[in-house]
């Protein structure tokens, strides 16, 4: 049986953190994230503590956001973790080798290389300058490796069509006869919206999850048949843009609140509202877990944490919370549906 069923891409911030220390063991042992960095203010010793206390045992660290041209805060964080029982892999690129990935070497024995699919024929390595420079470097080396193909932001039915299409060129030319060279094949991608300035205050959106549709659709397909048991989901959950949703035009009232919840097809975005002459809110965080836990998309207080949360919100049973708790709400039910899906489909 398959052990690792999703791979969520997460910021290395609170809510994030609180979300994995608040999934049921069934699934924690289903999921490794991707942690990117993105407070280089932060102690590296502090951002070792944070990976630590999500109960884990193993995550991915990414550092690019922050450190694209040198990786001395990701080879730390790998020197500080060295002898402990939590694993640390760090996500390298293709300007990571040979020099950066030799240096990781010292300290792990798995870790992930991330492509962008489609390649950049204009501004950034092709995929046969990718590869040999890859199965150059693993030859001879006792090192695991990971490889994830970024998909990117798949935002409607044709998109997903073109980069399914795209992803199975690119297996068939350079994996399916390599395949033996990597433990693990993920398939990363994300359609939850980029700005949610369209969004007007007091009103909801729902989106369609283009990126799953994607996965199901790739594992589906004849033509990465060879590689389907090494095939992994991953997405970048509800918190991706978070950094650039705040609607600048309500800064001086105070940021809208903000509900995100995952569907069986749908993301669903609740923004809140507040009267601008009274100060008083006409749709608060209460509000927006009422709206949620009424609704036929509710998955019920027993599926997970936040799903609890949502309910306890809902009845005033607790404070309504605030951004970072919407977080922990919004990723820790959307971890707990995929795993709940990706069950299903792996089992198809």
């Amino acid at each position: 049986m398959r052990k690792i069923k999703y791979v969520p891409i997460l910021k290395l911030r609170d809510g994030e953190i609180k979300a994995l220390k608040n999934l049921t063991e069934t699934q924690a042992k289903a999921i490794i994230p991707v942690f990117e960095i993105v407070d280089l203010d932060e102690n590296i010793s502090d951002m070792l503590e944070k990976l630590i206390i999500t109960g884990l045992s193993e995550v991915y660290v990414d550092t690019s956001v922050i450190d694209d041209d040198d990786k001395n805060i990701l080879i730390e964080l790998l020197k500080l973790s060295s002898g402990k029982e939590f694993l640390i892999y760090p996500v390298l690129y293709f300007d990571d080798l040979p020099s950066v990935a030799n240096e990781t070497l010292k300290h792990t024995k798995r870790l992930l290389y991330k492509i962008f699919v489609p390649d950049d024929e204009v501004y950034g390595p092709v995929y046969s300058d990718i590869f040999r420079e890859l199965f150059s470097w693993i030859s001879g080396k006792d090192i695991s490796v990971d490889i994830m193909f970024d998909l990117g932001e798949i935002r409607n039915a044709q998109q997903a069509s073109i980069q399914l299409k795209e992803l199975r060129n690119v297996v068939s030319k350079y994996i399916k006869n390599n395949k033996s060279k990597f433990d693990r094949i993920i398939v990363s991608s994300t359609s939850f919206p980029r700005d949610l300035s369209s969004l007007a205050a007091g009103e909801s959106m729902k989106v369609d999850r283009h990126d799953i549709n994607l996965f199901k659709a790739i594992y589906k397909d004849r033509g990465f048949l060879d590689i389907k048991d090494l095939l992994i989901y991953s997405d970048y959950g509800v918190t991706k843009f978070t950094d650039s949703e705040i609607d600048f035009s309500q800064l001086k009232y105070g940021p809208l609140p903000k509900g995100k919840y995952t569907t069986k097809d749908k993301y669903w975005i609740i923004k809140g509202k507040k009267n601008r002459i009274t100060k008083q809110w006409i749709k608060n965080y209460y509000d927006i877990a009422r709206e949620i836990f009424n609704s036929n998309d509710y998955y019920g207080e027993n599926f997970s944490f936040g799903d609890l949360d949502i309910k306890r919100k809902a009845f005033k049973e607790t404070g309504p919370g605030n951004h970072t708790s919407w977080v922990i709400i919004a990723t820790n039910h959307h971890i707990a549906v995929l795993v709940d899906e990706l069950s299903t489909i792996y089992d198809s």
